[in-house]
């Protein structure tokens, strides 16, 4: 299962404590469309968000997610 890391502020000192999680299968399933939204192919063969070649290690470990469910 893939962790994903969260931002969490602790309520006497206002310090930001990151905390990893393992999300619910709905949680991840939203991540995973959210990567392949967010993640899309350029006219050069690029990601348009990350700038690295296509496909992008986000979206090649998002399509490996995908074909869990």
């Amino acid at each position: 299962m893939t962790n994903v890391v969260q931002l969490q502020p602790s309520a006497p000192t206002g310090e930001v404590q990151l905390k990893e999680y393992t999300p619910e299968p709905h949680q991840l399933y939203h991540l995973i469309l959210l990567a392949l939204f967010l993640h899309q192919p350029a006219t050069d063969w690029s990601c348009q968000t990350c700038e690295q070649s296509w496909p992008c290690d986000q979206v090649r470990l998002a399509f490996r997610l995908r074909e869990g469910f």
